[in-house]
């Protein structure tokens, strides 16, 4: 449905604009408040960038593209490269490219899921990338990581219609990553509730491939998107079968299935997250990004306003939303969203408006991750570069 976009450069006066050599940032005129961006850092690779992530305190990033890792040190210029070989490799030479790249809460560790099933860790404890960990749980791509808000969850979500999640225990130097649930997409009849959809109602049953996961901050829920066009969430406080264990202690891993299946989307998704802000004791909502065009905040609160109501409906790319971070300051919500257009927007999410957005990437733009602090915004686009944003309000 075509709708009036306060971003639309034939129509935005030209003192709501600011142009470079090559990116131009364009400001909705509707926002009361003045904002500047800036092009902090420009980053080049030699493949298509798959995926970014700030670490905590902002000092660091990290980048995952064809077959590398990459470990920038924002402070001080200092980078480390960690090229991936395939677990599979062939004549042919394919590329392993690394879909997701996390990192710990704490700063130690850095994830990276990647298109040979497997997941690696790394301890990057002063600026030194050293191996400790392969996992091999998935048995498709790895498209998405997250870690929880403490660092001792991290979900990985996979082309094999699974999330794993998995138990960060850590034991002195030693860190143990140990799986202990495994997130099924199949809902049963008799725990369908109301108004959501089982998954038998999928034509389809191998678009159920998870392309994002999040948890929320009490650790308790999990949100994934997936190709279907469907957003299923878990609560691992439900679980019929606690985690088992080996004669070694480590947790086995139990079946959980979705409590909640949200239905809007036409297309497929590549994006979620919860939101919270300090105004609110706990994660009230989800954020989800679509092929569809469309960003849609759904209420997954257990009180007031129906449980799984898509409230909130954003509307202005003009092609396929592949991106989303969110960052909160008080009562101040705000979200990024990179698509295949080339752009970034920032959308003032209780407004339901964007503020400003950002063309310059020469391809679509794939990832996007905003600083703790909300201070900066990279994006990684298949032109191969990350750029880095700053964005102030004055």
């Amino acid at each position: 449905m075509a709708s009036f976009d306060p971003l639309d450069p034939q129509s935005v006066p030209p003192e709501f604009t600011k142009e470079s050599t090559d990116w131009l940032a364009i400001f909705n005129p509707r926002v009361p408040r003045q904002m500047d961006v800036q092009l902090a850092a420009r980053f080049v690779h030699d493949g298509v960038i798959c995926s970014v992530k700030f670490s905590a305190d902002g000092s660091l990033l990290a980048v995952g593209s064809d077959g590398v890792v990459l470990l920038y040190d924002l402070v001080n210029g200092a980078k480390i490269t960690c090229p991936f070989e395939s677990a599979e490799c062939d004549s042919r030479s394919k590329p392993n490219h690394v879909r997701a790249v996390t990192i710990s809460p704490d700063g130690t560790l850095l994830v990276a899921g990647t298109e040979d099933n497997l997941i690696r860790v790394f301890s990057i404890v002063s600026f030194n990338m050293t191996h400790i960990h392969t996992l091999a749980a998935h048995t498709s791509e790895v498209y998405a990581l997250s870690f929880s808000a403490s660092g001792s969850i991290l979900a990985s979500a996979s082309g094999d219609r699974t999330i794993k999640i998995w138990s960060i225990v850590r034991d002195g130097d030693e860190t143990k990553v140990v799986k202990k649930y495994n997130l099924q997409h199949s809902l049963s009849q008799s725990d369908s509730n109301a108004g959501f959809a089982s998954d038998s109602d999928s034509v389809d049953g191998s678009k159920i491939a998870f392309t994002s996961v999040a948890i929320d901050s009490s650790e308790r829920y999990v949100v994934a998107g997936s190709l279907d066009g469907i957003v299923r969430v878990w609560d691992l406080s439900v679980s019929q079968v606690p985690p088992t264990h080996n004669n070694d202690g480590e947790s086995l891993s139990s079946n959980v299935t979705p409590s909640l299946h949200l239905k809007g989307h036409t297309d497929s998704i590549y994006g979620v997250l919860f939101i919270s802000t300090s105004s609110y004791s706990a994660d009230f909502g989800i954020v989800s990004a679509s092929l569809d065009r469309t960003l849609k905040v759904w209420d997954v609160r257990t009180e007031g306003r129906g449980e799984g109501e898509c409230v909130k409906t954003l509307i202005g790319h003009k092609d396929s939303i592949l991106a989303l971070s969110c960052t909160s300051s008080g009562r101040e919500l705000r979200l990024a969203s990179g698509s295949r257009d080339g752009s970034v927007r920032v959308w003032d999410l209780r407004k339901g408006e964007p503020m400003f957005g950002v063309v310059g990437h020469r391809d679509t733009v794939t990832t996007v991750d905003f600083s703790h602090d909300g201070q900066l915004l990279a994006s990684g686009s298949g032109d191969r570069e990350v750029r880095i944003w700053r964005y102030t309000i004055l």
